[in-house]
């Protein structure tokens, strides 16, 4: 992920009151940030950018199918999604780990995500976690 893509992706999840970090894990397992990635998910729909939406879904979230290949749009987009989807399940399920993986898992609907993509996002987060605290404690 290139800096200015981080950049965005922290000042979004920031003013959404979103962990940056598990956002970060998981765009990172699933489209290494790239703001071309495009993927089919289904019958005439796509995902696509930094945050795999998808097209099908801009209108509903105020953009044009088009604006997704802009970062900015597609990780407001994508974060918004994410928001609301843990506003929907944070009263049902109070463990947090559990929370971000069914939030992630409803966030990949319709998409074909392999189930090592689920592994690969904790062992990313535990180790963007690590570097944070060794930045800190230098």
């Amino acid at each position: 992920m290139n800096y200015e893509i981080e950049k965005i992706l922290k000042r979004v999840c920031g003013e959404l009151d979103l962990d940056f970090l598990r956002i970060k894990a998981f765009v990172l397992t699933t489209t290494y940030g790239n703001p071309e990635f495009r993927e089919r998910c289904g019958i005439g729909d796509f995902r696509v950018g930094v945050m795999a939406f998808p097209e099908s879904e801009a209108v509903e979230y105020g953009f044009l199918p088009g604006d997704l290949v802009l970062a900015e749009k597609n990780i407001l987009a994508g974060c918004e999604r994410i928001s609301k989807l843990l506003d929907k399940y944070s009263a049902q399920i109070i463990d947090t780990g559990k929370l971000w993986q069914r939030v992630f898992q409803d966030y990949a609907d319709g998409w074909r995500v392999p189930a090592q993509y689920f592994k690969a996002y904790r062992m990313r987060l535990y180790r963007l976690r690590k570097e944070k605290c060794e930045v800190i404690a230098n």
